[in-house]
């Protein structure tokens, strides 16, 4: 998550002094940026000293009351009377601090007449000036370090999986032999110091010997092992030499480098020092996974990566959910290969499809082939394409370790690197992007398929005399939140992509205007009626998110209020309307109240009572692609859960609109999937036979089912009634289409996390 819940350091037993104005952090730095009537802009910088792990807070101290603080690298954990003193607490990703770092923040407050002066004081570092005895940070001793040099758990693995400059990714798998119940301990012990140390499903309890050992412990959500699982665990870390290390989990068989052979129970378990986390998972391990069978010897007084043998030993992992998901989101992935333009790659796994469309260029001649086609027609619209991609990226961000337990990570990557590719051609200058490929009337004139294609396909440009600032936007948020996904297995690719992103939403904001006045022709297919200032906030909290720059964040907050997007509750999230979606993201980047209480009542504004609801189960908005909005708002209620909100309401209600497209209403709304799937969706190419054959309107009108299955596709779906009727000529029930899937597809993955994970 990207937002901790609060969390309770048992090690760090603080007592605050409200009168310590003139107590701060030796060496700390504070500064108002800018200031305008009422307002200021303010930052601060520690310096690390003392070694912080598990957690910090701060205590931020003005000289006069100051409201609506807002600040983002930090949780205010709470407030004085008088709002002059602010109490912070780490977010999750920097709740471990090494000594030469710095602990730098801005933020935005109010107040009355003129600016106040601050201090800042990190619990547990050096203080200086006037400090009170009440003030004083109480520590529990270190525990000694369980694990001797050169032992691990017996049969576990231990390898580094990724290095790019000072940085590096690892995975560890320790097998279970003793069944663990109520939490668990492991220490990993490195051969070099590693700082910045990120475990996804693990909290860091203690860092020792110059950063060379980390200790671990369980997250709520896995402190129950069976025994003959396996405790897989992967990390992050920064490093000047990347290190090999080795890994041990208290309580468990252990093998030392003098008796590799043998095992032997560790019994030193230290006391806990923490108190149990109410987070929710933001990462996890894959499922069944091969357990090495080979105990390698460990060189005296050094740690060796043990790399994984195979063995016949695989741990069992049994789903509780009803669907298999990572079938579904195989299948969905499918569509999205059915969806392609252009030179189709070697691989490709979709027979009856071939190149199309070699001839799409810009004005000057410029390369536009590749993409994705929209629904069952053949236009590029830029706009819901590059939503598509969004919120595709977004679950993959999200719920990456779904996709890599499903088997789908790599086709994942290639789904979205295929309308990636593509954006990146049409950003043709600094204030120049093709925003649509394709007259949508001449298209939609033409019955067959795309290889056949002859007719004149014009390309619509975006330039600051014709701005279009909802389609470079969203473009720019799908880069951004693309360059996410991609930053762990090509790094140079994924700041190719952030670094257009940068760009686009630039000229996005600079040169502002409604991208149908540029874009006529896309006026009656995608015409944008929730405004472009909901775009401007996503790509900048997008930004925010990719990049780590205030900057952006700040830009978004300021959108979000500017365009009233947090005044009512959306209708919808849509390729068009964003709000919902930015009212989540702010409230992941924040933790700030009125985010909360603006997604939740979106959320809730879909329960029973307040949308209607078919008798079987769907929650249903509007005729045309009433499915794609029910998936979409079940993502974000997946998303929501993940973040603390209202978690079972929220699963709960994901699990019975995505189940319901599944079947759960008596038949499947997915082509290719479950029980009495739609046959004959309203797609041109998947309507026609194979080459040469004629392919024509005679097609669209055979009561016939589709000559070929386009797997995956979600179809609009049912009547209030849940009635369906499988026929081609009602492009109302039987539309397909790329941002049909997006939520969906994103939704398929929040489930089947939950289910790998035991939360099902």
């Amino acid at each position: 998550m990207l937002r901790t819940m609060l969390m309770c350091v048992g090690f760090l037993l603080v007592y605050f002094s409200l009168a310590d104005a003139a107590c701060y952090t030796c060496g700390s730095t504070t500064n108002i940026r800018n200031q305008w009537p009422g307002n200021f802009d303010a930052e601060f910088s520690i310096p690390i000293t003392n070694s912080v792990s598990g957690g910090w807070k701060l205590k931020l101290q003005f000289s006069k009351p100051v409201t609506s603080l807002q600040i983002w690298k930090a949780n205010i954990k709470n407030t004085n009377g008088d709002s002059t003193l602010y109490i912070l607490e780490n977010k999750r990703w920097n709740r471990n601090l090494s000594p030469g770092q710095n602990l730098a923040m801005s933020f935005l407050g109010q107040f009355d007449g003129q600016a106040p002066s601050f201090t800042v004081r990190l619990l547990g570092q050096a203080d200086c000036g006037q400090c009170s005895d009440s003030a004083v940070i109480h520590t529990t001793p270190r525990p000694a370090v369980s694990t001797p040099l050169g032992c691990r758990t017996c049969c576990s693995s231990a390898q580094i999986t990724h290095e790019w400059p000072g940085n590096f990714n690892g995975e560890f798998i320790l097998p279970i032999e003793n069944e663990v119940t109520g939490g668990w301990e492991v220490e990993l012990l490195f051969s070099e110091p590693v700082s910045n140390l990120q475990v996804y499903n693990a909290l860091i309890t203690d860092i020792l010997n110059g950063g060379t050992i980390y200790r671990l412990r369980n997250k709520n959500y896995n402190a129950d092992l069976a025994a003959g699982t396996v405790n897989t665990q992967r990390f992050q870390a920064s490093t000047t030499v990347t290190p090999s290390f080795t890994a041990h989990m208290v309580g468990q068989p252990e093998c030392c480098q003098d008796d590799p052979t043998s095992c032997q129970t560790s019994t030193t378990v230290s006391p806990p020092t923490t108190e149990p986390s109410t987070e929710l998972p933001t990462e996890l391990s894959s499922e069944p996974r091969t357990v090495p069978s080979t105990r390698l010897p460990i060189t005296a007084h050094t740690t060796t990566a043990v790399k994984p043998v195979e063995t016949t030993r695989v741990t069992q992992w049994t789903s509780s959910a009803p669907y298999d998901y990572a079938e579904v989101i195989h299948k969905s992935i499918l569509f999205y290969e059915a969806q392609r333009s252009g030179p189709l790659p070697p691989d490709n796994r979709i027979h009856w499809r071939s190149d199309s469309t070699l001839n799409d260029m810009g004005i000057n001649g410029e390369d536009l082939t590749g993409g994705w086609f929209d629904a069952g027609d053949h236009v590029k619209f830029g706009f819901p394409m590059a939503s598509t991609v969004t919120v595709l990226a977004w679950g993959l961000v999200e719920y990456r370790d779904a996709y890599l337990a499903s088997g789908e990570l790599d086709n994942m990557l290639d789904c979205i690197k295929w309308a990636t590719d593509y954006f990146l051609k049409c950003h043709t200058g600094q204030y120049e992007f093709y925003g649509q490929v394709g007259d949508g009337n001449l298209d939609h004139a033409y019955w067959g398929r795309p290889e056949d294609m002859t007719m004149r396909r014009p390309a619509f440009k975006i330039t600051a005399a014709n701005p279009g600032t909802e389609v470079v936007a969203e473009t720019a948020a799908a880069l951004a939140a693309s360059s996410i996904a991609f930053r762990q297995t090509d790094p140079t690719y994924a700041e190719e992509l952030l670094q257009n992103a940068i760009e686009l939403y630039a000229f996005a904001d600079q040169y502002r205007g409604t991208y149908t006045n540029a874009i006529p022709n896309a006026a009656s297919f995608y015409n944008s009626y929730s405004g472009y200032g909901d775009e401007l906030a996503w790509s900048a909290a997008w930004l925010a998110r990719a990049t780590g720059n205030n900057t952006y964040l700040t830009a978004a907050n300021k959108h979000y209020d500017a365009f009233h997007i947090g005044d009512g509750t959306p209708w919808a999230f849509s390729w068009d309307d964003k709000k919902a979606g930015v009212m989540m993201m702010m409230y992941q980047l924040t933790g700030a109240t009125r985010y909360k209480t603006a997604i939740t009542n979106y959320l809730n504004s879909w329960q029973p009572g307040n949308i209607q609801y078919t008798p079987k189960g769907l929650a249903w908005s509007v005729q045309w692609g009433t499915n794609r909005y029910a998936a979409s708002t079940a993502f974000l209620a997946l998303v929501a859960a993940h973040e603390g909100i209202e978690v079972r309401k929220y699963q709960d209600f994901a699990k019975q609109q995505i189940n319901y497209m599944l079947g759960d209403g008596g038949r499947s709304f997915v082509v290719g999937f479950g029980n009495n799937p739609p046959h004959s969706p309203h797609h041109r190419a998947s309507s026609c036979p194979d080459f040469p054959a004629h392919c024509g309107w005679s097609n669209l009108n055979d009561p016939d089912p589709n000559l070929h299955v386009l797997e995956g596709a979600l179809v609009g779906g049912p009547d209030i009634n849940d009635g369906f009727v499988n026929d081609r000529l009602d492009y109302i029930q039987n539309e397909v289409a790329t941002d049909y899937n997006a939520g969906f597809q994103s939704a398929l993955a929040g489930l089947k996390f939950l289910d790998m994970n035991g939360l099902y």
